[in-house]
């Protein structure tokens, strides 16, 4: 995983393998603990598409531009 400058999002990481992102957001909620994340996979994403959101100035636009709703996704925690 690798952290990110973002207000909502804590690191990403990628499996060229599998083709899978993954995703830590930071928990925003009331109850939720300081430090806390929920944490997504996304399937089907390119290599270029993942350098490009490294490379992007900011995260969070791109993510919900080029991937939110783009590619299935499943939460792991």
């Amino acid at each position: 995983m690798i952290p990110v400058t973002s207000s909502f999002i804590h690191a990403i990481g990628y499996n060229a393998e599998k083709k899978t992102a993954t995703v830590e957001f930071i928990r925003r909620s009331s109850s939720a603990r300081a430090g806390s994340y929920s944490i997504y996979q996304y399937f089907g994403v390119k290599p270029v598409t993942f350098s490009r959101w490294l490379k992007a100035p900011s995260k969070g636009k791109y993510f919900h531009r080029n991937i939110r709703n783009r590619f299935g996704c499943k939460r792991i925690a």
